[in-house]
C-alpha cells in the first residue's frame, strides 16, 4: 500500500455503496437512493486499515430556524455485519443533545429520530459520526425540515470532505459555498472511484515544504513532496452542499465548536466580497545579502493565493529578466510575512543601496479547488460560477501534463487546460474512461476555477541598506 490509500480502503459518505449496488439518484432536496426507505439519502461507508486512526468522525451540518426538526436515519447497510460499531452524537449550537448513542454491531436496523430547533438552539446543528472496523458500510440521512414535520427543506445539508464508495457510474452534483461569497455549482458526470476522496478549498495540492501555495497542477499518489490526503487542506474548507443553497440563509450563524467545546459564530452564506490590499511594508534584516527582508501586508476578504512582485531594476516594468515574483498564500486577515532574500532572478545578491519596487496583486477571487484523489472513471466536470464576476461563467482549469501516459489505457484527451476550457456542454470536461489502469487511478487530480480581481498595492524601496528601517506606504 502507497502512504494514502489502496483501493480497498473506503471510507466517509457513500453514495453508492459496493454492497448494495445502488444506483444514485437524485432528488429535490439531495442526493438520494432509490430504495424502500425512501428517507435514505446518502450512505457512509469504511473500511479501517493500520493507516487510519480510529476512529473515523464523518460530520453532517444542517442549518435550522426557530420550530425547524433535524431528522436523521443511519443504518448499517454491509460488510461485517455481526462487528464493529458506530457511535453518532447530535449537537445543536448549545452543545451536545444527549449522549453518544452506539448502534448495535449485528443489527441492521433503521436508527432515527428528530430534534427541534428552539429560539436559542436555531442556527447550525452537527450530526458526528464515528465509525469503527473495517469493512464496513453505513447509510444515513440528514434533512431539515419544516414546522410542519414532513416537508424537507432543500439547500440547508453541507460537509467538508465527500469519499464515495461505489461499483457502477453516478452524476454527482455539488453546490459550493465559500467564505468569500463565491457560489459554483458543480457536476462530476459519470464518476466512479470506486473508493475516492473529494475535497473543496483555495489550494488544491500543496508541496510538503510550502502549505500557503498551490502547486497548480495534479500529482502521481505517490508522489512524496505533496502533502498527503490527510493534510491536503491548506485554506478553509469550502461548504459542499447536496442541492442549490438556500440563499436565504444568514451570512453567520451560531455552531458548536468541537475543538474549542464553545458556540462560535460560523460563515454560512456571506456577502459577496473582493480582496483588498492594505499595509505593504518592507523592512531590512541583517544578513550575507545587503537587501534581503521582509515584506508585511494585510489581504482582507481573501482566502487563497497572492503574489509578491518585485521590480529589481526599478524600471517601472515587472517580469523584467531579472525581476522576481513570489507567490504565497492568504489565509486570513491578518499580518502575513514574505521573507526576501536579497536575490535578483540570476541569483546574484543585489547591491547594497538599490533602489526597487514592490507590488502585491491579488489577481483571482473566491478560488476555489476541486481535488480528486484515486478516481477510476470520469465522463467529464461541469462547473458554473452563480455569483460575482461573470456570473455563469463555465471556465475549469487543470495541468494534469507531468503525469505519464506510460501503462494508461485511458488518458484524458486534453493534459493541460491550464488556460482555461469551457466545461458547459455534454458531459463536461478532463474526463476519461474506463479500463485497467485508468487515467485517475491512484493519482491525485486537481481542478480549479476564479473569477477575476486586481487587488494591488505598490512601494518604492529607495537606497534602503541592511538594518535601514522600515519602508511602507
Amino acid at each position: 500500500m502507497n502512504r494514502y490509500f489502496s483501493k480497498k480502503i473506503a471510507r466517509g459518505i457513500c453514495f453508492v455503496s459496493g454492497a448494495l449496488a445502488l444506483s444514485l439518484q437524485v432528488k429535490a432536496d439531495g442526493i438520494g437512493f432509490p430504495t424502500s426507505r425512501p428517507g435514505m439519502i446518502g450512505a457512509l461507508g469504511i473500511q479501517k486499515t493500520a493507516a487510519f486512526v480510529e476512529p473515523l468522525n464523518q460530520y453532517a451540518y444542517v442549518y435550522l430556524k426557530e420550530g425547524e426538526s433535524l431528522n436523521y436515519q443511519i443504518q448499517k447497510a454491509g460488510g461485517n455485519l455481526g462487528s464493529n460499531a458506530l457511535i453518532y452524537s447530535i449537537y445543536s449550537p448549545l452543545g451536545q443533545v444527549g449522549t453518544d448513542v452506539t448502534i448495535p454491531n449485528a443489527t441492521s436496523a433503521v436508527q432515527t429520530g428528530t430534534v427541534t430547533a428552539t429560539a436559542e438552539t436555531a442556527g447550525i446543528w452537527i450530526v458526528k459520526m464515528n465509525l469503527f472496523g473495517n469493512t464496513n458500510y453505513w447509510r444515513f440521512d440528514v434533512n431539515a425540515m419544516a414546522a410542519d414535520g414532513t416537508t424537507r427543506i432543500g439547500g440547508r445539508v453541507y460537509t467538508d470532505f465527500i469519499y464515495p464508495v461505489q461499483n457502477n457510474l453516478a452524476n454527482i452534483p455539488l453546490f459550493v459555498q465559500t467564505p468569500s461569497g463565491h457560489r459554483y455549482d458543480v457536476a462530476l458526470n459519470g464518476y466512479n472511484g470506486v473508493n475516492s476522496r473529494l475535497s473543496s478549498d483555495q489550494y488544491g495540492l500543496t508541496s510538503v515544504a510550502n502549505c500557503s501555495e498551490s502547486l497548480y497542477r495534479s500529482a502521481e499518489i505517490t508522489d512524496a513532496s505533496v502533502r498527503s490526503y490527510n493534510e491536503l487542506s491548506c485554506g478553509v474548507q469550502n461548504k459542499m452542499f447536496f442541492s442549490a443553497i438556500d440563499v436565504t440563509m444568514p451570512a453567520t450563524a451560531p455552531m458548536w465548536n468541537l475543538t474549542s467545546n464553545q458556540t462560535i459564530n460560523e460563515w454560512l452564506n456571506p456577502a459577496l466580497t473582493g480582496p483588498v490590499v492594505s499595509e505593504l511594508a518592507y523592512t531590512a534584516v541583517s544578513g550575507s545579502n545587503p537587501m534581503a527582508g521582509n515584506f508585511t501586508l494585510k489581504v482582507a476578504d481573501h482566502v487563497g493565493q497572492a503574489t509578491l512582485l518585485l521590480d529589481l531594476d526599478n524600471d517601472g516594468i515587472y517580469g523584467g529578466a531579472n525581476d522576481r515574483s513570489i507567490p504565497f498564500g492568504v489565509a486570513n486577515a491578518n499580518t502575513i510575512t514574505v521573507p526576501f532574500d536579497g536575490l535578483g532572478a540570476n541569483g546574484s545578491p543585489l547591491a547594497a543601496g538599490s533602489t526597487m519596487k514592490a507590488k502585491v496583486l491579488v489577481d483571482k477571487a473566491g478560488e476555489v479547488h476541486f481535488t480528486m484523489i484515486d478516481v477510476e472513471v470520469l465522463a467529464g466536470v461541469k462547473i458554473t460560477r452563480t455569483t460575482g464576476e461573470a456570473t455563469g461563467n463555465t471556465l475549469l482549469y487543470w495541468d494534469d501534463a507531468a503525469l505519464s501516459e506510460d501503462g494508461r489505457d485511458s488518458i484524458t484527451p486534453i493534459k493541460d487546460g491550464s488556460a482555461g476550457v469551457d466545461s458547459g456542454s455534454g458531459s463536461g470536461v478532463h474526463g476519461w474512461g474506463g479500463g485497467t489502469s485508468q487515467w485517475g487511478n491512484n493519482r491525485l487530480i486537481d481542478n480549479w476555477a476564479y473569477a477575476g480581481a486586481a487587488a494591488t498595492q505598490e512601494i518604492t524601496i529607495e537606497g534602503c541598506a541592511a538594518n535601514a528601517g522600515t519602508i511602507s506606504r
